[in-house]
């Protein structure tokens, strides 16, 4: 049980890191966005500010940028979605842990 026990924590650690790293990639693109999307506004043809971010928004590169943010915004929810899954596993696999093991003290006792 012990083993069990470590493997699921070992899957959790490495999960965490996983998820650590999906979540910096997705905070990284979410935090270029609004500079992204200046340059793309300065660049658009308009008279008005409003003019020119509908312009702006319009364009194949935006409409890339917003893919890749979707994208990663995705992963980084389904990998903290793992990270739940697995984080609940090893829970309940320490439950079990406990409970076997203060079975195994009362018999011995008995």
């Amino acid at each position: 049980m012990d083993r069990q026990l470590a493997e699921r924590l070992n899957a959790l650690t490495k999960q965490n890191e996983v998820l650590r790293d999906a979540r910096l990639a997705y905070l990284l693109k979410e935090g270029s966005r609004k500079s992204f999307e200046s340059r793309l506004v300065r660049a658009a043809d308009g008279r008005s500010h409003a003019e020119k971010l509908t312009n702006a928004q319009a364009t194949e590169e935006w409409e890339a940028f917003q893919v890749e943010l979707a994208q990663l915004e995705a992963d980084f929810d389904f990998q903290r979605l793992k990270y739940e899954v697995l984080d609940k596993a090893y829970l309940a696999e320490h439950a079990t842990y406990k409970i076997e093991d203060g079975l195994i003290k009362r018999h011995k006792g008995a």
